[in-house]
């Protein structure tokens, strides 16, 4: 019943709708995506809620940040075009 967003600015980039929150039953979501924080403000803003509970709930967000020289390593598309040509046996 949590539902959670987050934000650079006032643009939101996780999840990619705009008015949508991501939420999970008791589970681990891993969300590879990779968004360079280059330009003001450098922060990132977390905004959870969670209508009609009762209890309490505990959110653990886990974000990596990359030197420069590993961002190109762990790009999204860079990512997905490397498992493409693994799958067609090249490289």
């Amino acid at each position: 019943m949590v539902k959670v967003r987050l934000l650079h600015g006032s643009h939101q980039f996780i999840p990619l709708n705009t008015d949508g929150y991501v939420s999970s039953d008791d589970e681990s979501l891993d969300i590879p995506e990779f968004y360079p924080l280059d330009a003001e403000p450098y922060e990132l803003k977390f905004i959870g809620y969670s209508p009609g509970t009762t209890y309490d709930h505990t959110i653990y967000i886990r974000i990596n940040v990359l030197r420069p020289e590993d961002v190109e390593k762990t790009s999204g598309i860079m990512v997905q075009l490397k498992r493409l040509l693994k799958f067609m046996g090249v490289g």
